[in-house]
């Protein structure tokens, strides 16, 4: 083996582990957010706002959408419900239910305790 694939295979090694390192020690990855028994913990609006940041930052890199990134990703995706409904409104695609969780326009103001009349400006 050459010194360039060693090179190469020790850098990829390290990358995955800073990688690993960053997503699970930032709240603005949702895999932050899954306990120990692997089961999704609502994320706080304001890191899900940052982490469609991130993706809306890896979108122009990749020449594609934050949207188009959560449609081919969602499935790999351990989101509780209520964040999925919070990332899919804030990506525009609830209209009267979750793209994926089939959850409500009124399922997704009660989810988040709002009264649409007086706190829909501040979801």
């Amino acid at each position: 083996m050459s010194s360039l694939s060693r090179n190469y295979i020790e850098y990829k090694i390290n990358f995955n582990k800073a990688w690993e390192h960053h997503y699970k020690n930032n709240l603005h990855h949702w895999n932050y957010w899954i306990d120990n028994n692997e089961v999704a913990l609502d994320m706080p609006i304001k890191y899900i706002r940052q982490m469609i940041c991130d993706w809306k930052g890896m979108s122009r890199k990749f020449g594609d959408t934050p949207q188009l990134y959560y449609k081919n990703n969602r499935h790999k995706m351990n989101l509780s419900t209520k964040t999925r409904c919070n990332v899919e409104f804030i990506l525009g695609f609830i209209d009267s239910g979750c793209l994926v969780s089939n959850v409500t326009w009124d399922d997704y103001l009660k989810l988040n305790n709002v009264d649409e009349e007086i706190d829909f400006a501040l979801v």
